[in-house]
Parts: C-alpha cells; structure tokens; sequence
C-alpha cells in the first residue's frame, strides 16, 4: 500500500532545485501548481480575534509567520474571508476596488468608507421600488420629499422617539411631530387658530412640559435656548397652560439664558398671564444649581432716565379696575439655609465702594393709599421675624456722617404729635418689652428739637435710670476742650422745689408770694430759711395760704429761703394710682426675679440683666455682599422698552 501512493506521488509531483510542481514537470516557482479541474484548498479555521494568533500556530512552537494564510469560516463577529497574518494582527485578503457593503453588516470599517455617490447625482434609498428618501447633491435631505427645500424636508407625520404614550390617532396630526407621545408639533390643534402651528403636551403625567430650551457648554457665545421675534403687535410666543405643567419651560447652563425677552415699540419681551382662579403661575423660573440664578433682568441703556425700569410688577386687582384682589404684587420665598431672600445692589457689588456716582436711594418704596386701617397695615414696609436677630438691621458703612436709619414726617396743625418712628414691644400680660434701645459710643439716644417749647427727648410716662441724671454742658472756662457736669438731686419722694432770696420789712415781716399754681400741684410743704448778715435766725410765722407764707426775722435783713412741696397735681395723682409712688421698695414681677438692672455691680454677666441686650457693633454685623456674576450683555436689535404702561 504504501509503496502504491509513493509511486503516485513520482507520478504527480515533480521536484527539481529546490522547487516543486504540482501537476507541471518544469516548476516555475517554489510551488507550481497546475491543473485544468481542481483548485487549492487553503486551511480552514475559526478565528476568535484579529488581534490573536490562535488557533493556528507554528509547528515550530514560535510565533507565527507573517504572511501565514487561512481561510476564516465566518463564525463569530468577523466576516468570512481569506486572512493573513502581518505579524501584529489578521488582515482580510481583499482590494479596494471589491469592498462592498454587505447586507449582514461590516467589520473593519475605517473614516474613509462611505455609502453615496462621488458624481453630482442624487443618493436614493427605495423600498418596494418605490422612493422613500432621497439626499440631493447639494445636501438637502427629503423624507417622502423627491425635491427637498431644507437640509431637511419631511412629508407627511414626524414621529421623534416612541408614541406609545400618545393616546390620539397619529393621523389627526397633519403635517406635524409627535415627540415620545408627549409633545406634538403641528400645523393646527384645538383651540388654536388654524393659521398658526402649535406645540403643546398631552400627556397626562404631572410636571409635563411643551417646550424645553437648553444651551450647553458646546453652543457658542450668547446662545439662547428658545428666541421669539414678533414685529407690530403680534406674538412672538405664545403658551398656555391649562393643567398643572408648564406653558413654557426654559433651562440655560454654562451662562445660557433659558428665555430672552426683548421688545421695542412699546412691546413685551415675555409676557404672562392667569386667567383663572386657581394657583397657577404666570411666570415660574427655577433653579437648582449652586450659583445660577432662577431669574434675571438685565437692563443697559444709558440713555434711560429716572422713570425707566429694568423690572415692572402690576397687580390691578379686579379686571384692571384695581379694586378687588387680596394677593401680593411680588413676593420673594427663600426656603434655603444660607444667602439672603433678596438681595439689592446701586452699583457693582463685586467692586470697591465708590464704583457708582448716583443720587438714587437702592430701594424706593411708596404706599399710594390714604388714610388709615383698622390695624395700621397700611404701611409701606411690613416685616415679621420670629429669629432672636432683629427684625430690621442697617449698617451705614460710609465715613461720613450719614444716620443707620432715617425717617422723615410732616407734621401739621390737625396732627402736630405725628411721630417720625413708632416702635412698640408690649406683652400686656407682664408688661415686658423695650420701645426704643439706643446704644452708641457716644449716646445710647439723643435727641433735638426745632420748637423753642420742645423737648430733644420726651417721655409720656415715668422716667428711670440706674445711673445718674444729669446735665453736660461745654465748660466755660474752657469750653473746646472740656466740659462741665452738674447731677439732679434725689429723693424718696417727688418734690418740687422753689427758692429765692427777700430783705424783711422794719418790722421784721415779709410775706412770700409763691406761684399762682403752687397749691394746685403741691402738698405737704416744707420749708428751709438762712440769715443773711446776721446771726438771727429767721422763721417761718405763717405757713402758705392762698400761694403765700410768712417770714419773720431781724428787721431789714436778708433772707434765703426754699420751699419744698410733695408733687401732688392731676397727671401725677393719675400715674400714682398706678404705681403707687410711696411704695419706695418694691417687689419685682415674678418672670423678672433673679434679674438685675445692672448687673455688673453685683459682679454678674449682662445676661443676668432686665436689659440684657449685648451691644452689635458693626464689624458683627457687617453685610457681606455676595459676589454677584452680571448678567453678560445680550446683542439684539429690540431692546428699549419706552414706558412702563403694560398693554392689556
């Protein structure tokens, strides 16, 4: 057997100089195979990777050779083909001019491949023969268009994502979008006039949302997500919301702007509006960001004058007749934990004092109403705060001499009292709380009068001090650099005094005329007599009668005398009653036990005090004004708005 195959191989295979012929007695090459019937049939395998020898090896036991040659039977995710071995990975035995796109997909596809044309024909794509879109050759691409006029051009319904939440026939849509079944675009709706296109949501699920614009980091400068331009009086857009989503939705990140409004000719840039009766929102602006802003109005134009405005809120009430309604023209909620509800700059917030030259006050508030309420609401600021901090702080961190907090009240013949500030802190219960708390380097409270018969501070009741009273008075030996203090004389009684001095009579009588309201206001008197110029002492022979009392004493000489009588007139009857001003030691209110007028002299803190309020100095209190980025200024053709009459 074996020697009947070694014959056929003489036969076959004829081997001369180191080459080999198959089938040819005169090899023309290494190998030469010949044959009119047959072919060669290269090695089988089933590569796993382009990238790995295996399963073909070397019979050596090192690597394989380059241009090794085997023929891939298509299993796995390489296509079947002949393959050779470059040393580093497969390669696909194939032409450029062969390569065609296969019908089960392609591998090894680079940037360079494309399907298309490479002449100025049209690219059509068919199915059962019939054209289904077409790419012209100057790039415009049509969906059942044969002659696109857009880079693309739709016929008929557009379907953008799924359409399974749409619940309406996809039909009753003409020429219009069906975006994932919630938001459709189209050429008329309900409701919508006929001659305009309409975008609106249908979805039933709550937060739905009919337009949503975006920029991001990859659009260029001044991008804008939605941007309207209406001339004359038409709208530029226009959105309702009749649910709970929104008309219109915007959101800008890296500086975007969400919605731009602009407007000329007495337009509006961005315009909302609530005609029912319910909670909904004219205008919502939302942020969730770190340092975004939910809102903007940006306003530059330097030729506007003190009536322009780059922010105006009207509430009119009832059918814009402005009786009726109970809401708020503006109102501001800050349920965060850090940074201020609002915040109000004249100036550049980010720069040093002095950045702005302007006349104007940063807030102007004005209640145009007159009169008065039943509860005095009709204020121009109404402020609640259930912090232990104060309810209204200002800080004037000038160098001049400009007041924290001024005031300013025209007082008239009918209302000669009216008062520049009010301040009440009243618990009737236990009569707590302090009106007016003064504390400053140089005076806790001081006060002037313009009226000769005023007073600089004047209170309508009692008034105390745990330290002395006292006048201060420039000294008048040296009145620029000293000054000169005198202190009231106490008692445990209120006391009036009067004094003067009298030259008696050759008899050794005169009779003191006191004032003609002495006995009204006096009780109780007592009196105090001094020689002058003699040893004698003077008496008292007649006690006051009818505002006058009787001195007897050495005949023509001179006597100084004082009277003194316990306050006994109406008001201070009045206030007696009251406060039983006999009482000398009394007892303190329970809730005031353990609590001292001043503290310090029994060697306690100031928060064993009645008062025990800790002084704020500014440095405490300094408002920091947070760095604000500026709005960046937004190039457009319409940007003045003239007056600030909101058309109805």
């Amino acid at each position: 057997m074996y020697r009947k195959i070694f014959f056929l191989l003489l036969i076959n295979v004829y081997i001369s100089s180191a080459q080999v012929g198959i089938g040819v007695t005169s090899p023309e090459a290494g190998l030469d195979i010949t044959s009119n019937t047959t072919g060669l049939l290269i090695p089988r395998v089933s590569l796993t990777s382009l990238s790995v020898e295996l399963p073909v090896v070397n019979p050596k036991g090192i690597p394989l050779a380059e241009s090794t040659l085997v023929y891939h039977d298509g299993t796995g995710s390489i296509n079947a083909g002949f393959y050779y071995w470059d040393g580093v990975k497969w390669v696909l035995l194939t032409t450029t001019e062969s390569i065609d796109w296969t019908v089960s997909g392609n591998n090894g596809i680079t940037a360079a491949n494309f399907i298309g044309t490479i002449n100025a024909a049209d690219f059509v794509v068919r199915t059962t023969n019939t054209e289904r879109m077409r790419v012209l050759s100057t790039g415009n691409v049509g969906l059942g268009q044969a002659l696109p006029t857009a880079n693309l051009d739709v016929k008929g319904n557009l379907i953008v994502g799924s359409s399974a939440n749409w619940s309406g026939s996809v039909n009753a849509i003409t020429d219009g979008a069906i975006i994932e079944g919630q938001t459709v675009i189209g050429a008329n709706g309900a409701g919508v006039p006929s001659s305009i296109g309409y975008l609106t949501a249908y979805d039933s699920a709550a937060n739905t949302v009919a337009l949503a614009g975006v920029t991001t980091a990859l659009a260029g400068a001044n991008s804008i997500g939605v941007y309207g331009v209406s001339d004359n009086d038409n709208t530029a857009m226009y959105a309702v919301n009749n649910d709970d989503g929104y008309g219109v939705y915007a959101e800008a990140s890296d500086n975007g702007i969400g919605v731009l409004g602009t407007a000329g000719n007495n337009g509006i840039g961005v315009y909302g509006y609530v005609p029912g009766t319910g909670n909904d929102i004219a205008m919502y602006g939302f942020n969730s960001g770190t340092f975004g802003k939910a809102g903007t109005f940006y306003m530059n134009n330097g030729a506007a004058d003190d009536t322009s405005l780059g922010l105006l809120v009207v509430y009119e009430g009832d059918t814009y007749t402005g009786s009726g309604g109970g809401g708020n023209a503006f109102e501001v909620q800050h349920n965060g934990t850090n940074g201020n509800a609002v915040e109000l700059f004249l100036g550049d917030p980010t720069g040093l004092p002095g950045n702005i030259t302007s006349d104007y006050s940063t807030l102007n508030i004005s209640q145009m109403a007159t009169g008065t309420s039943g509860f005095r609401s009709k204020n121009c600021i109404n402020a609640r705060n259930y912090s232990e901090d104060a309810t209204v702080y200002a800080v004037n961190l000038g160098t001049g001499n400009g007041p924290g907090v001024m005031t300013s009240v025209t007082s008239n013949s009918a209302n000669p009292a009216r008062s520049s500030i009010e301040a009440y802190s009243y618990n009737g219960a236990n009569a707590e709380g302090i009106g007016v708390y003064g504390y400053g380097g140089l005076s806790g409270v001081a006060g002037r009068t313009a009226s000769p018969t005023g007073f600089g501070i004047y209170s309508m009741d009692d008034v105390g001090a745990p330290g002395a009273k006292s006048f201060v008075i420039d000294y008048p030996l040296d009145p620029a650099n000293k000054t000169l203090r005198h202190y009231a004389v106490e008692a445990n009684e209120i006391v009036n005094m009067y004094r003067g001095t009298i030259v008696l009579d050759d008899t050794g009588k005169i009779m003191v005329q006191l004032p003609e309201y002495f006995s009204v206001i006096n009780k109780d008197v007592s009196y105090v007599l001094t020689a002058i110029g003699t040893p004698v002492h003077p008496y008292v022979s007649k006690e006051h009668v009818n505002n006058t009392f009787e001195i007897t004493g050495a005949p023509n000489t001179k006597v100084s005398w004082v009277v003194y009588g316990k306050r006994n007139d109406p008001t201070i009857q009045y206030f007696d009653t009251q406060r039983h001003y006999d009482d000398e030691v009394k007892d303190k209110p329970s809730h005031l036990r353990g609590k001292y007028h001043t503290p310090e002299a029994y060697g306690l803190g100031i928060s064993n005090g009645i008062v025990n309020k800790k002084p704020l100095e500014p440095k405490d209190r300094e408002l920091k004004a947070e760095t604000v980025k500026p709005i960046k200024k937004i190039t457009s053709p319409k940007v003045n708005l003239k007056n600030d009459t909101v058309k109805k």
